[in-house]
């Protein structure tokens, strides 16, 4: 059975958020248009709607929201939600910049 075919059959077996450190999942999680263990059907997905229930709890919209076939306990698909807030910091790798001492004769 093809990925697609298997899609149309499947449940959401999983809802995986990465970069949600601190926030309210179960908030979040009850917030969105799908649910796991709901039936998912790939034409249906209003993937703008559960964008919109992210950014009204967190107040920010995810960086991505994806569909995975099949979730690791092969019990239907899998929703992958990622963020990029303002709690997120980069770290470099790269010392300051050190500033030459000038001195006037």
């Amino acid at each position: 059975m093809t990925c697609a075919v298997w899609l149309l059959a499947a449940a959401v077996g999983s809802i995986d958020f990465f970069g949600y450190q601190g926030l309210d999942l179960a908030a979040v999680r009850a917030a969105l248009p799908i649910h796991e263990g709901a039936p998912f059907d790939p034409e249906h997905f209003d993937d703008d709607a559960a964008r919109d229930a992210i950014k009204q709890v967190t107040g920010h919209a995810p960086t991505d929201l994806g569909v995975v076939c099949c979730d690791p306990g092969g019990n239907g698909c899998c929703i992958s939600v990622s963020a990029a807030l303002p709690t997120i910091r980069w770290l470099s790798t790269r010392r300051p910049r050190e500033r030459p001492v000038c001195r006037l004769p």
